[in-house]
């Protein structure tokens, strides 16, 4: 088989998958409903809003930094952490060594991989203690214990009309 040139067969083919991909989205969005909770009814109290699953980490950041250092924890940390594992190209300046298992480039590192571990590891603790944790940031759980489950059993109640 010879060289093909990149465009335009193989961004044709790349482009139609694509497309492919998406209709088949398209398609399953059109054919599913979507998995919403109970309408809103100010009447009903107890309701303890929760984030998604992927923004439950930082859901449990709050609780470690409240008051007026929400900002700290919610957006200084995480983009700390972000920035510095965007960082770690930039911070290992040392000239690429030939290897006999990598002849190219360089070595394995396994700093920046225990760093990357690290993070994923702290994300999916959070994630833990978030998803265990029957309370939200600044909540106190009293003698009747947690807030109530939403919806409650009696959430379809009638108002008379006037």
């Amino acid at each position: 088989m010879g060289e093909r040139p990149y465009f335009p067969g193989l961004a044709l083919m790349e482009a139609l998958a694509a497309l492919a991909l998406l209709a088949v989205l398209v398609l399953v969005a059109a054919l599913t409903e979507p998995a919403l909770e109970a309408v809103a009814d100010p009447n009903v109290t107890g309701y303890v809003p929760r984030p998604e699953w992927y923004f439950l980490w930082l859901f449990q950041l709050l609780k470690y930094f409240g008051g007026d250092l929400e900002v700290v924890g919610v957006v200084l940390v995480p983009a700390g952490l972000v920035a510095l594992l965007l960082a770690v190209p930039f911070i290992d300046r040392r000239q690429p060594r030939t290897r006999v298992l990598v002849p190219g480039g360089r070595p394995v590192r396994v700093a920046p991989r225990l760093l990357a571990a690290a993070f994923l590891a702290v994300v999916l603790g959070l994630t833990l203690l978030a998803v265990g944790s029957a309370t939200a940031p600044g909540e106190f759980i009293g003698p009747q214990g947690p807030a109530p489950e939403w919806p409650p059993a009696a959430a379809t109640q009638e108002v008379p009309a006037p």
